[in-house]
Protein backbone atom coordinates (compact mmCIF):
# COMPACT_ATOMS: atom_id res chain seq x y z
CA UNK A 1 0.00 0.00 0.00
CA UNK A 2 0.80 3.44 -0.83
CA UNK A 3 1.41 5.81 2.04
CA UNK A 4 0.61 9.14 2.19
CA UNK A 5 2.40 12.73 3.20
CA UNK A 6 0.76 11.96 6.82
CA UNK A 7 1.80 8.36 6.74
CA UNK A 8 -1.73 6.78 6.96
CA UNK A 9 -2.28 4.13 4.09
CA UNK A 10 -3.60 4.96 1.20
CA UNK A 11 -6.53 2.64 -0.54
CA UNK A 12 -5.40 -0.06 -3.13
CA UNK A 13 -6.97 1.12 -6.33
CA UNK A 14 -9.16 -1.78 -7.55
CA UNK A 15 -10.57 -0.22 -10.45
CA UNK A 16 -8.59 0.99 -13.38
CA UNK A 17 -7.77 4.75 -13.24
CA UNK A 18 -10.52 6.95 -15.41
CA UNK A 19 -9.82 6.98 -18.91
CA UNK A 20 -11.72 8.96 -21.79
CA UNK A 21 -14.88 7.31 -22.65
CA UNK A 22 -14.35 4.11 -19.88
CA UNK A 23 -17.28 4.02 -17.48
CA UNK A 24 -16.41 2.11 -14.64
CA UNK A 25 -18.98 -0.22 -12.89
CA UNK A 26 -19.13 -1.21 -9.36
CA UNK A 27 -21.68 -4.12 -8.24
CA UNK A 28 -21.60 -5.25 -4.82
CA UNK A 29 -22.40 -8.70 -5.07
CA UNK A 30 -23.45 -10.10 -0.99
CA UNK A 31 -22.68 -13.97 -0.60
CA UNK A 32 -20.89 -15.88 1.59
CA UNK A 33 -20.41 -12.43 4.07
CA UNK A 34 -24.00 -13.56 5.91
CA UNK A 35 -24.18 -16.84 7.74
CA UNK A 36 -28.28 -17.11 7.47
CA UNK A 37 -30.45 -18.44 5.22
CA UNK A 38 -33.24 -16.63 6.74
CA UNK A 39 -31.23 -13.26 6.86
CA UNK A 40 -29.85 -14.01 3.35
CA UNK A 41 -33.59 -13.34 1.91
CA UNK A 42 -33.62 -10.58 3.04
CA UNK A 43 -30.44 -8.72 2.63
CA UNK A 44 -28.96 -10.21 -1.07
CA UNK A 45 -30.64 -9.52 -4.18
CA UNK A 46 -30.51 -13.07 -6.33
CA UNK A 47 -28.10 -13.63 -9.36
CA UNK A 48 -30.52 -12.35 -11.84
CA UNK A 49 -30.72 -8.86 -10.35
CA UNK A 50 -27.46 -8.02 -10.95
CA UNK A 51 -26.99 -9.60 -14.58
CA UNK A 52 -30.48 -7.57 -15.86
CA UNK A 53 -28.88 -4.41 -14.30
CA UNK A 54 -25.45 -4.88 -15.78
CA UNK A 55 -27.25 -6.13 -19.27
CA UNK A 56 -29.75 -2.55 -19.07
CA UNK A 57 -26.48 -0.06 -17.89
CA UNK A 58 -24.69 -1.31 -20.63
CA UNK A 59 -27.37 -0.79 -23.46
CA UNK A 60 -28.45 2.62 -22.07
CA UNK A 61 -24.70 3.73 -21.53
CA UNK A 62 -24.24 5.58 -25.04
CA UNK A 63 -21.74 5.21 -27.70
CA UNK A 64 -18.83 5.77 -28.19
CA UNK A 65 -19.09 5.52 -24.27
CA UNK A 66 -17.29 1.82 -22.93
CA UNK A 67 -18.99 -0.38 -19.97
CA UNK A 68 -16.16 -1.95 -17.62
CA UNK A 69 -18.00 -4.24 -15.06
CA UNK A 70 -15.87 -4.81 -11.40
CA UNK A 71 -17.63 -6.97 -9.38
CA UNK A 72 -17.13 -6.99 -5.59
CA UNK A 73 -17.75 -9.58 -3.18
CA UNK A 74 -16.09 -11.84 -0.25
CA UNK A 75 -16.58 -14.91 1.34
CA UNK A 76 -16.38 -15.98 4.86
CA UNK A 77 -14.28 -19.36 4.27
CA UNK A 78 -11.56 -20.18 2.35
CA UNK A 79 -13.75 -23.29 -0.08
CA UNK A 80 -16.30 -20.90 -0.63
CA UNK A 81 -13.63 -18.83 -2.81
CA UNK A 82 -13.68 -21.15 -5.36
CA UNK A 83 -17.47 -21.71 -5.64
CA UNK A 84 -17.85 -18.15 -6.03
CA UNK A 85 -15.30 -17.61 -8.47
CA UNK A 86 -16.81 -20.15 -10.66
CA UNK A 87 -20.25 -18.94 -10.21
CA UNK A 88 -19.07 -15.55 -10.80
CA UNK A 89 -17.13 -16.66 -13.99
CA UNK A 90 -20.33 -17.56 -14.86
CA UNK A 91 -22.90 -15.26 -14.55
CA UNK A 92 -20.83 -12.28 -15.23
CA UNK A 93 -18.44 -13.22 -17.76
CA UNK A 94 -17.41 -9.63 -18.91
CA UNK A 95 -16.64 -8.44 -15.27
CA UNK A 96 -13.50 -8.41 -13.57
CA UNK A 97 -13.78 -10.24 -10.03
CA UNK A 98 -12.48 -8.57 -6.85
CA UNK A 99 -12.69 -11.34 -4.07
CA UNK A 100 -11.53 -10.49 -0.33
CA UNK A 101 -10.34 -7.44 -1.11
CA UNK A 102 -9.67 -5.25 2.17
CA UNK A 103 -12.74 -3.32 2.95
CA UNK A 104 -11.56 0.16 3.26
CA UNK A 105 -10.20 -0.28 -0.60
CA UNK A 106 -13.50 -1.75 -1.32
CA UNK A 107 -15.45 0.99 -0.07
CA UNK A 108 -13.32 3.37 -1.99
CA UNK A 109 -13.87 1.76 -5.04
CA UNK A 110 -17.22 1.97 -4.57
CA UNK A 111 -17.22 5.54 -3.97
CA UNK A 112 -15.03 6.43 -6.85
CA UNK A 113 -16.66 4.31 -9.32
CA UNK A 114 -18.45 6.12 -12.08
CA UNK A 115 -22.00 3.82 -11.27
CA UNK A 116 -22.15 2.09 -8.25
CA UNK A 117 -24.87 -1.12 -7.91
CA UNK A 118 -25.90 -1.96 -4.41
CA UNK A 119 -27.19 -4.75 -3.12
CA UNK A 120 -29.22 -4.64 -0.06
CA UNK A 121 -26.30 -3.74 2.34
CA UNK A 122 -25.63 -0.64 4.58
CA UNK A 123 -21.79 -0.97 3.40
CA UNK A 124 -22.53 0.18 -0.17
CA UNK A 125 -25.30 2.05 0.60
CA UNK A 126 -23.12 4.49 2.80
CA UNK A 127 -20.64 4.57 0.02
CA UNK A 128 -23.32 5.91 -2.17
CA UNK A 129 -23.92 8.61 0.24
CA UNK A 130 -20.54 9.86 -0.88
CA UNK A 131 -20.00 8.52 -4.31
CA UNK A 132 -20.56 11.61 -7.26
CA UNK A 133 -21.91 8.74 -9.61
CA UNK A 134 -24.82 6.90 -10.30
CA UNK A 135 -25.76 4.82 -8.14
CA UNK A 136 -28.26 1.99 -9.03
CA UNK A 137 -30.36 0.41 -6.17
CA UNK A 138 -33.83 -1.36 -5.79
CA UNK A 139 -36.12 -0.44 -2.66
CA UNK A 140 -34.39 -0.96 1.04
CA UNK A 141 -34.81 0.49 4.23
CA UNK A 142 -32.65 3.33 3.53
CA UNK A 143 -33.05 6.18 0.71
CA UNK A 144 -32.34 5.36 -2.13
CA UNK A 145 -33.46 8.22 -4.05
CA UNK A 146 -31.16 11.07 -2.50
CA UNK A 147 -31.04 13.24 -5.29
CA UNK A 148 -30.94 12.81 -9.29
CA UNK A 149 -28.06 10.42 -9.43
CA UNK A 150 -29.51 7.69 -7.63
CA UNK A 151 -31.86 4.96 -10.34
CA UNK A 152 -34.41 3.44 -8.91
CA UNK A 153 -34.53 -0.42 -10.28
CA UNK A 154 -36.99 -3.09 -9.43
CA UNK A 155 -36.32 -6.64 -7.48
CA UNK A 156 -35.74 -7.78 -10.61
CA UNK A 157 -32.78 -5.55 -11.91
CA UNK A 158 -34.55 -3.52 -14.10
CA UNK A 159 -33.13 -0.25 -14.17
CA UNK A 160 -35.77 3.34 -14.54
CA UNK A 161 -34.06 4.25 -17.88
CA UNK A 162 -36.17 7.57 -17.94
CA UNK A 163 -34.24 8.03 -14.68
CA UNK A 164 -31.29 6.84 -15.75
CA UNK A 165 -30.80 8.57 -18.71
CA UNK A 166 -31.54 11.96 -16.34
CA UNK A 167 -28.65 10.56 -14.18
CA UNK A 168 -26.46 10.39 -16.81
CA UNK A 169 -27.21 13.64 -18.34
CA UNK A 170 -26.37 15.11 -14.57
CA UNK A 171 -22.94 12.94 -13.92
CA UNK A 172 -21.87 13.86 -17.40
CA UNK A 173 -22.74 17.11 -17.07
CA UNK A 174 -20.35 17.49 -14.12
CA UNK A 175 -17.83 14.82 -15.36
CA UNK A 176 -15.02 16.17 -17.86
CA UNK A 177 -14.62 13.37 -20.59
Amino acid sequence: HRRSISGTAQPKLLLDPPRNGVVQVAVHLRRFDITTIASRSKRVHHDHFFVNAIQEIRDLVPSPWRVSVNVMTSTLFAHQAATLRRSASTMYPNATLHLNDKETDTFHAFVTADILVLDWSRFSHLAGLWSRGIKIASEFRYATDCDALWVAATENGHVDKEGFRTAWQEWTSKTPE
